[in-house]
């Protein structure tokens, strides 16, 4: 079948002259796979939910000269019908459904930017035919042709879904440093979608067939987000008040008709290299804020200070909001959208620690604890001197604080210490909870992801904190059963946890005052964790937790701090049971 791919041909010569980057424009192609993937799998819920796509670069240099000078994009997902594929041909033609893909031009934009010269094949779900397309933009413009061919062939024998794209001829060829810049950026720009134990998908790369990456997200340069106390400067006093906290705040609003979550932080550990400053996600996608483009909006950030640039830190979701279409920047006022995010309540005192907060206190400064009644300025204590030859020798015995204060009584010239205690920081009842989980464990994999459970839930990344939360019990609860109902065991390890709950609430559905000992529970001891199941299992009940932390893992819902805390609430006596102190 033939298909117009015209207005005028000559417009497709602007293209080549746009201003992409190549990760942004091999994005385009990323985000129709994702996004027909999405829409079909939410159309049809039994199709395989993960993706994965491969990509593929070819120097000039490449010994199969074929492929040479070359980018090949192959994803496994469901293809694009013929219905379809009339429409991604068409210039401006956008979809229907409002998602990564977004205007209609962006395939066809960044394909004529590579390449004058590329293909396409794909094996659509559901049909019995393939489809191949070749566009050829200077034979098009020679011929005067507006339009392009499509083969529909028969598929003789049904095979595996999915769509190749061909850039041939590329008008840059991609040189092995960029392949290494181009995987960088492109695992930051999809980093929500293949981060996780249950990423949605698998984006692998090669370079001449050799030098394969998978970019999966791991922000190895991330720190911890800062806990201190709260720090101000005047001249070369460094003044100390208040208790020590998570330097975090939450993000949340409604601007120009659309919802923004997120949350800013300062990260313990500064860095320039690893920090990509603010990131703007759109519908989970990367729009801005790279480590190789950072963006520190100076409307935000307030000064030049190159202690903000290094520590501050923010994840904001811009869904539905316009974007330009090489899907690069946002189209909306940025100093208005930065004075909404400026009058949250924190935000202003964080940038302020962000100017303020130091790591080690500069020669020459005096330090003032601020909460210290009748305690004076005092001079840091100087770094402890090299060991001498002689360390060997017997040190003099180190005096106890109550001795020193009887030796300084009536001495005025005796300095207070310079290190005041420390005020103690009462963890939140959900920390609370998760702290003496880690307790409780022997098994160091769950001590680890219970860790970074916490750790997530401090940065108030609340989807992390439930992907976490969902495998510490899932993890949990096996553990326990591998550990002290080793013959159930075997009957429920390959299943998930709402599976296993299922098959619980039917083991303690089989217990009565007449029969109180089962496999696993016993009718009395374990009443709470039973009534913890029943509630996670009956579909009338208003607790459906399990189902819920399933929901946020699969990314159909964003939880907030006081949705997370009733979670752990409700699930606590299942929890509880799971990690039950191990006998020593």
């Amino acid at each position: 079948m033939l298909v117009d791919v015209s207005p005028d041909m000559s417009m497709y010569l602007l293209l080549r002259s746009q201003g992409y980057e190549e990760s942004y424009a091999l994005a385009e192609f990323i985000d129709n796979a994702i996004h027909a993937h999405q829409n079909a799998v939410a159309s049809n819920p039994k199709l395989h939910e993960k993706l994965t796509i491969n990509l593929s670069f070819y120097s000039n240099n490449y010994r199969d000269a074929a492929s040479q000078n070359s980018i090949s994009i192959i994803d496994d997902g469901v293809g694009i019908s013929g219905e379809h594929l009339v429409h991604a041909l068409k210039p401006a033609k956008p979809p229907t459904q409002r998602g990564l893909s977004e205007f209609g031009i962006g395939m066809k934009a960044a394909a004529v930017w590579f390449s004058p010269i590329w293909s396409l094949s794909t094996s659509p779900t559901g049909e019995n035919f393939d489809y191949t397309v070749d566009f050829d933009l200077d034979k098009l413009i020679a011929a005067g042709k507006t339009e392009i061919d499509v083969k529909k062939t028969s598929a003789t024998k049904r095979h595996a879904s999915g769509t190749t794209i061909l850039l041939k001829d590329l008008h840059k060829p991609i040189a092995s440093d960029r392949y290494v810049a181009i995987c960088e950026a492109l695992t930051e720009i999809y980093q929500t979608f293949t981060r996780g134990t249950g990423a949605y998908l698998t984006l692998n790369a090669t370079y001449d067939g050799a030098n394969q990456k998978n970019l999966k997200y791991q922000d190895s340069g991330a720190s911890d987000v800062l806990i201190a106390r709260n720090y101000k400067v005047r001249g070369k006093k460094l003044i100390l008040s208040g208790p020590e906290k998570s330097w975090t705040v939450p993000v949340e609003f409604d601007y120009l008709g659309h919802h923004v979550t997120g949350h800013l932080e300062l990260r313990e550990t500064g860095s320039y290299v690893n920090n990509p400053g603010l990131v703007l996600f759109r519908y989970g996608r990367v729009i801005k804020g790279l480590k190789s483009k950072p963006y520190n909006p100076p409307k935000l950030y307030k000064t030049a200070n190159k202690y903000g640039k290094q520590r501050i830190y923010g994840e904001l979701h811009l869904d539905g909001l316009p974007v330009s279409y090489m899907k690069d920047g946002f189209n909306i006022d940025e100093d208005d959208f930065l004075v909404h995010i400026l009058r949250l309540d924190g935000v202003e005192a964080l940038m302020a620690q962000a100017e303020n907060y130091r790591k080690e206190i500069p020669a020459g400064w005096v330090v003032e604890d601020e909460d210290k009644e009748g305690v004076s300025p005092t001079k840091p204590s100087p770094k402890p001197k090299a060991p001498e030859k002689d360390e060997g020798k017997p040190t003099q015995k180190p005096v106890s604080p109550a001795t020193e204060e009887g030796n300084n009584k009536g001495n005025p010239k005796t300095n207070p210490p310079t290190n005041p205690v420390k005020p103690q920081v009462i963890p939140a009842p959900a920390i609370a909870l998760l702290d003496s989980l880690m307790v409780s464990t022997s098994n160091l994999a769950l001590k680890s992801i219970i860790e970074e459970t916490i750790r997530q839930y401090r940065a108030t990344r609340f989807i992390s904190t439930a992907l976490c939360l969902r495998i510490v019990l899932e993890c949990g609860c096996l553990d326990r059963i591998r550990r002290d109902f080793n013959s159930e065991y075997r009957k429920v390890s390959d299943l998930g946890i709402q599976a296993l709950l299922t098959h619980l609430n039917k083991n303690a559905s089989q217990l009565s005052k007449n029969n109180l000992q089962g496999d696993v529970f016993h009718f009395k001891n374990d009443h709470a964790v039973i009534k913890c199941i029943q509630a996670n299992t009956n579909k009338a009940s208003d607790q459906l937790d399990i189902i819920l932390l399933n929901t946020i893992s699969h990314g159909h819902f964003q939880p907030t701090k006081p949705t997370l805390d009733r979670v752990l609430l409700n699930i606590q006596p299942l929890l509880e049971w799971a990690y039950q102190r191990q006998p020593s």
